[in-house]
């Protein structure tokens, strides 16, 4: 009889897994992207900062390459130019000399459409980019628009905006 009692306890053991719940890692994984993503990025736009780098927009180009050196590579943009990093990009308005928008690559935390609802709330718009064909979900900040792109409608998050509204 103690026997029986001791096998049932083992087998109960053996299948808790030591206290760890059946998907436990899984969920901390989720937690762990999704605490990349949080409410300050709404809050910091409003003030033209980009909160995930912390960077302000208004910057000068000798401004971004005193802070950040030399970039990956300098380019023209829509009649503007650009600064890339890794894995942020800076452009800037030809008339002003100042940072107008800065992006960042957001691949690898496989954002999602339900992912900023629940972090952001609602977006203001949702929008295909015809020209960039890209997804675009707007989230209107004032004088900024902060901005997530994914190569579909309800596809994985790959770059994030913040940008000045001209």
């Amino acid at each position: 009889m103690k026997a029986k009692y001791l096998l049932i306890i083992g087998l109960i053991f053996i299948m808790t897994g030591c206290g760890k719940a059946v998907g436990e890692s899984e969920v901390k994984a989720e937690t762990d992207e999704a605490a990349f993503l949080t409410f300050e990025w709404i809050e910091a736009g409003y003030n033209g900062l980009f909160e995930p780098l912390s960077i302000e927009l208004g910057q000068s180009s000798e401004q971004i390459i005193s802070a950040y050196g030399q970039p990956r590579e300098k380019g023209s943009y829509e009649g503007g130019e650009f600064l890339q990093y890794d894995p942020h990009t800076f452009f800037i308005n030809p008339m002003s000399g100042r940072t107008v928008a800065v992006a960042l690559d957001i691949e690898a935390y496989q954002l999602t459409e339900d992912d900023l609802k629940r972090e952001l709330g609602t977006f203001d718009r949702s929008e295909k980019n015809m020209m960039e064909d890209y997804w675009m979900y707007v989230y209107q900040l004032d004088d900024y628009e902060l901005i997530f792109e994914a190569k579909t409608e309800g596809g994985p998050l790959l770059f994030a905006w913040l940008r000045e509204v001209q």
